[in-house]
């Protein structure tokens, strides 16, 4: 199991019986014909299909038919929609990347309420190496190679990469610092940033 993975269970407990988490990885690797990341198969396999502090899902499909897969394929398409001939990085020039089902395209694996949209550049063929975007209604941010379980501590330590896509921690809440599965009396103390000497 990833590390990070590890250290995020210590800090969240994972749902005892996770929805959406019997997927047939098989079935939708190849019918998006791509991989997933393992770190990404292991996120799912312990948290499913749970939202994050009110606010991130994941996206994907348990991928039950081949039905199924092809409305996610869809979905998929009608969610990048959003990024075509907008995407911009935080000096506000235009940045081109190629969107799914393009080779070495976008794909989206993560969404947050506001309009986010967090995708992985699915440009060589090991996934976990893929670098992960996020685009924020305009800018978009190179998180770099991460995983989602990084991402998540990433927020909860108020991380400034996690912070420019999701917001201060600090600010949230302590009901909200939690999954939308686990009663709220589950919630965790939002851990204070190291500060530099």
């Amino acid at each position: 199991m990833e590390p990070a993975l590890r250290r995020l269970i210590k800090r969240i407990s994972p749902p005892t019986n996770p929805r959406f988490s019997n997927v047939d990885w098989a079935r939708l690797e190849k019918g998006i014909k791509l991989p997933y990341p393992p770190s990404f198969k292991e996120f799912v396999k312990v948290y499913g299909g749970s939202i994050w502090f009110d606010n991130l899902s994941l996206l994907y499909t348990e991928a039950k038919s081949a039905t199924e897969v092809i409305k996610f394929v869809k979905s998929v398409s009608d969610t990048l929609r959003c990024l075509q001939s907008n995407m911009y990085d935080a000096s506000f020039q235009r940045v081109d990347l190629p969107l799914y089902p393009s080779e070495g395209g976008l794909f989206p694996f993560i969404s947050d309420y506001g309009g986010g949209i967090g995708c992985w550049k699915a440009d060589h063929g090991d996934p976990e190496k893929w670098s992960v975007f996020y685009w924020v209604q305009g800018p978009l941010v190179n998180l770099k190679r991460t995983t989602i379980a990084k991402m998540i501590l990433g927020f909860l330590e108020a991380k400034p990469d996690m912070i420019k896509i999701w917001g201060d921690v600090r600010s949230y809440e302590i009901e909200r610092i939690r999954l939308t599965e686990v009663a709220s009396e589950n919630a965790i103390k939002p851990s204070k940033p190291r500060r530099k000497k």
